[in-house]
């Protein structure tokens, strides 16, 4: 919440650069930023690394990073809205576990997929080498990933590509 208040703070600013707060009396940082990853600091900072407080940030990115973020926690449920009880419970969109058991078959069916977790990866892995291969392209597969296109070089496919190491 300091960078959401120092974002406030600054609002009225207009520059590409708002200059870094200086650590209080007893020598703490006003402004944590540990829980910015090392891709943001790099943007946000032009640091490489944390040794040093950054002497500015960049204030769009620095924006966009904050907003970033509290998108994420609202996302998750660690961060909420006093009285946004008050408004619509996306929960209450949701269809039943019944209903989903009682109509999965059909919708699968209708878009052309299994409900199978083993056959729906099969089919995923068969559908994706059809289209890359046609393509001459490659596509990136691991379990923690989702298919990236990895593109292509005259000698195959780069790194993890597919097809087929993994």
């Amino acid at each position: 919440m300091q960078a959401l208040r120092f974002l406030r703070e600054n609002e009225p600013k207009t520059g590409e650069w708002l200059p870094f707060p200086e650590p209080d009396p007893n020598g703490a940082p006003r402004l944590d930023l540990s829980w910015m990853s090392e891709a943001w600091w790099r943007l946000v900072t032009e640091q490489r690394n944390r040794d040093e407080p950054p002497g500015r940030l960049n204030r769009r990115h620095f924006e966009v990073c904050v907003f970033s973020q509290l998108l994420q926690e609202l996302k998750s449920g660690d961060l909420c809205l006093p009285g946004s009880d008050h408004f619509a419970d996306y929960r209450d969109q949701l269809i039943s576990w019944e209903e989903y058991q009682r109509d999965v078959g059909a919708y699968a069916e209708m878009v052309g997929l299994s409900v199978d977790a083993d056959d729906f990866v099969a089919q995923s892995k068969a559908r994706l080498t059809r289209s890359k291969v046609q393509d001459g392209g490659c596509v990136n597969v691991s379990q923690d990933t989702f298919p990236v296109d990895a593109g292509h070089s005259a000698s195959g496919c780069p790194g993890n590509g597919w097809p087929w190491s993994r």
